[in-house]
């Protein structure tokens, strides 16, 4: 075992000593450049390479601007499912509210009717809230509507949308 040891130690104070000479050598090599000279610089790219490089350039950029489309073609696609699930939540309470406020009238003229005191009852003064309608610059595109066609749109509220044709009556108003 004192011999592998001893073997060990050799091989390590070789490889010091390699390292010691290669060192050396960097060292004097960049020493023999006269005063205020650069190393060799890398060898020009040709034509060819040059060319490679933009095409590959190219096809890199492409491929990123599709990844950055498609992204951002899911991201819409999701935000009008989310508008449009808002939507169909906003008029069930909406519908919900109607029927509640007109159960509360009926429920008001039978108190009266029967000469019932209700004046204990706080807030039967309730003012409905306003349906929201979606603006007409609102367009949704990934739910196609039945009534849609190349140049109407459709959107939830029933109205229809014709863009050229409004542009056309306000620039023949003008």
């Amino acid at each position: 075992m004192s011999s592998d040891s001893a073997q060990q130690e050799q091989q390590d104070q070789q490889d010091q000593q390699d390292q010691h000479e290669q060192q050396e050598q960097q060292q004097s090599s960049a020493s023999d450049l006269p005063a205020g000279s650069l190393p060799p610089r890398k060898r020009a790219r040709t034509e060819q390479e040059k060319e490679q490089r933009r095409v590959e350039r190219r096809l890199r950029n492409k491929k990123a601007a599709h990844t950055s489309r498609e992204k951002k073609k899911r991201h819409v696609e999701h935000l009008e499912k989310y508008v449009l699930d808002l939507e169909s939540s906003s008029n069930g309470l909406y519908d919900n509210q109607c029927i509640l406020l007109e159960s509360q009238s009926k429920l008001i003229a039978l108190l009266s009717k029967n000469n019932i005191d209700f004046s204990s009852i706080d807030n039967l003064d309730v003012k409905p809230i306003e349906k929201l309608e979606r603006p007409d610059y609102l367009e949704m595109t990934t739910i196609p509507d039945a009534n849609t066609s190349d140049q109407t749109s459709s959107n939830s509220n029933g109205k229809n949308n014709n863009k050229k044709k409004n542009k056309n009556k306000s620039s023949s108003s003008s």
